[in-house]
């Protein structure tokens, strides 16, 4: 009998340096750890059929007497370090793959960077313009305000001037008639007469109409102006202007409730025959002051004149004035 002997204990020094650079990678441990389990268990099996025979020993027998398995072994041995180095082949172009990856997604970022500088840019610059839109619109604005403030002072003169063309109208339609009616009266009007207040004053008995008749020649005298609807003798008087200014001067009241010839025909009682002092009334609202001896004093566009009238037919109106009583 062969005597026993204690069985050696194997540790990863004793495999062949060759095998152990090619069994050992890191990224094969599992790999290693079973050829390592397989190994062992072959010594150990060989190492009981051999006795003390050394490893390598008995793993060269195995491997002459276990062709198929040396094969497996040689090929495992064989295609482990490939594996390897293709392996690393590939993580290689792996890592290129991703290294030009990386710099082209950081090349897309300076080009985004880049971009949203320019966007900033144009941003900017839209700011700006927007600005100076915003500022041009302000001004346009107020250009606008300061037109329509214009066109409404326009608006307001233009109808301003719309009334007063619309006054003037229907001052001129009224003076129309009234130089019709001084036209119809014409031939009567002695402008160059010579006759003094007296021969006409003496005949009457009132002395506020008297004192009528005196005033009318005063303001004959003193060349007094026509003016259409003149009160006053300064600036001018118009034909009923001219009798109310005598009127007033004379006392007669109820003259000055009547500042046109309108409400003087309201005021005023009608008559049938002019007395001494009367308001006569002709076509055209055309009013004068009567004197007698079928003669009447007035204002005329030509200036104060004493005019013959004609009774018969009589006048339009024939105005009773109320002079106050007294000698």
């Amino acid at each position: 009998m062969r005597s026993q002997r204690a069985s050696p204990q194997y540790s990863s020094s004793d495999i062949p340096p060759r095998a152990r650079e090619i069994i050992t990678p890191s990224a094969y441990d599992h790999e290693e750890r079973v050829l390592r389990r397989t190994l062992t268990q072959l010594a150990r099996e060989k190492e009981r059929e051999f006795g003390a025979e050394s490893r390598e020993r008995a793993l060269l027998l195995w491997m002459k007497r276990q062709p198929a398995l040396a094969l497996t072994f040689l090929l495992l041995v064989t295609l482990v370090p490939l594996a390897v180095f293709l392996t690393s082949r590939v993580e290689r172009a792996n890592n290129a793959s991703l290294r030009a990856e990386l710099l082209s997604a950081r090349a897309e970022v300076e080009n985004r960077k880049k971009q949203v500088v320019s966007l900033q840019q144009e941003l900017s610059v839209s700011r700006q313009e927007l600005t100076a839109a915003q500022t041009q619109t302000g001004r346009l604005e107020q250009e606008l305000r300061s037109t329509e403030t214009r066109y409404k002072l326009a608006a307001a003169k233009l109808k301003v001037v719309e009334e007063q063309n619309t006054a003037l109208a229907a001052q001129a339609n009224s003076l129309r008639s009234s130089i019709e009616g001084f036209q119809a009266l014409r031939p009567s009007l002695d402008l160059r007469a010579t006759v003094g207040p007296d021969q006409f004053a003496n005949a009457a008995e009132n002395l506020a109409v008297r004192e009528a008749i005196n005033r009318a020649f005063e303001l004959k005298n003193q060349r007094v102006r026509f003016a259409w609807n003149g009160r006053d003798p300064n600036s001018g008087l118009d034909s009923y202007g001219f009798v109310n200014q005598v009127l007033i001067s004379s006392g007669v009241t109820l003259a000055t409730q009547a500042p046109d010839l309108a409400t003087a025909k309201l005021l005023f009682r009608k008559a049938d025959r002019p007395q001494l002092g009367d308001i006569l009334v002709f076509s055209g609202d055309y009013a004068m002051l009567y004197l007698g001896q079928s003669r009447a004093i007035g204002m005329t566009p030509f200036g104060i004149a004493i005019q013959k009238v004609q009774l018969a037919p009589r006048p339009l109106w024939i105005l009773r004035v109320p002079y106050p009583a007294g000698n």
